[in-house]
């Protein structure tokens, strides 16, 4: 059996911005069988019938935790908060899951039910520290490899800039070279 593991400070290597609070570090250290032979060939089936059931569903970014891993993939945690880390970039930064730590999607919110959408603040490299004090992304960044975006020598917002803030996605594979 074969293993991958991960360590990261969660610090960027980039500029960030923090608007709340102070950038602290997260030390994630975890491990996970990694060799294709954890016997999970299947997708877990839901059975929805409603929006609401949906909703429920998806807009719950407490569904990535080390509890919800499946026990083939034997994960073990040695240090770090994983809460609704869903993965570790490149650059050490941990993505979370597109569901924010408000219930929404993290760049485009929908209200639903009594619940009012609202969207994240992230900076001109679409990670932010804003609710969970050390800083992720909720989306792919044009930060993690290198480009002319990850040598901005200060912490700028998404809504400061004028692609980033009409067309998020745009933004962030705007950067990415051409194969």
């Amino acid at each position: 059996m074969r293993y991958i593991r991960v360590q990261s400070n969660s610090m960027p290597d980039h500029c960030f911005r923090a608007d709340f609070y102070n950038l602290q570090e997260n030390l994630i250290d975890f491990e996970v069988r990694y060799d294709g032979s954890n016997g999970l060939q299947t997708i877990r089936e839901v059975n929805i019938q409603f929006q609401d059931d949906f909703n429920a569903l998806a807009c719950n970014y407490k569904w990535a935790v080390d509890s919800g891993v499946p026990s083939p993939y034997a994960l073990t945690r040695f240090s770090g908060s994983l809460d609704s880390v869903v993965g570790v970039a490149f650059n050490g930064v941990p993505f979370f899951s597109g569901t924010s730590e408000l219930g929404f999607d993290a760049f485009k919110p929908l209200s639903y039910n009594a619940n009012r959408g609202v969207a994240v603040n992230p900076d001109i490299c679409l990670g932010d520290n804003d609710y969970s004090n050390w800083y992720h992304y909720y989306t792919w960044s044009p930060c993690i490899l290198t480009t002319v975006i990850k040598g901005i020598q200060f912490g700028k917002t998404c809504s400061g800039d004028n692609l980033c803030s009409s067309d998020f996605w745009k933004h962030a594979i705007s950067y990415q070279t051409q194969a």
